[in-house]
């Protein structure tokens, strides 16, 4: 993995995490449940210079919510309209507690990391920022070096050792964790 020199930029919110310095951020869905909150959060995200979103959840998830406000990458689009920069979102969901197939997560890793060369760090999340998130942190730091071993589960837990959801496994369910400890990017 890179290690980038410069200062990593401020974690908008307690249960969001540098996985990779200023250019991969990973944590809890961003928004809230009005336009207002929703709009400081996604800002103190921008604020991060984050301009890619990938977002894990499905859409039946936020439905529950009864959310206020416009569709989620309209949200996005508004609030980086208002702060004058450009961000981009992407839909890729994962059912909650379960993996992806590994076409599916070649293709949110291969998101995030186009992103990134483009200079566009990413915030990805799903719910709670634990099961699903943690497993594509966990493949993303397999395809950048890190062994598919257990030190792998040490590591995210280092990455989060900030967030309130900390003491929570990361990824979260048997499944996930076997799916990265498991993985290998040259397959």
């Amino acid at each position: 993995m890179t290690d980038i020199q410069e200062e990593p930029r401020e974690i908008p919110f307690r249960n969001a995490y540098w996985v990779e310095k200023n250019r991969l951020m990973a944590g809890e869905y961003p928004l809230s449940y009005t336009p207002e909150q929703s709009g400081k959060r996604l800002e103190a995200l921008f604020s991060a210079d984050i301009r890619k979103i990938v977002d894990l959840t499905e859409p039946q998830e936020i439905g529950r919510l009864s959310l206020h406000h416009p569709p989620y990458a309209e949200v996005v689009r508004l609030v980086a309209r208002q702060k004058g920069i450009e961000a981009a979102y992407t839909a890729m969901p994962v059912r909650d507690f379960d993996i992806p197939d590994r076409k599916k997560l070649m293709e949110i890793l291969d998101e995030i990391d186009v992103s990134i060369a483009h200079g566009k760090p990413v915030y990805v999340h799903c719910w709670a920022g634990i099961g699903r998130t943690g497993t594509v942190v966990g493949a993303y730091l397999v395809r950048h070096g890190h062994p598919a071993d257990p030190s792998l589960l040490d590591t995210i837990d280092d990455l989060r050792r900030h967030t309130a959801t900390a003491s929570m496994a990361s990824p979260q369910s048997v499944m996930q964790r076997e799916l990265i400890l498991s993985w290998s990017y040259g397959e």
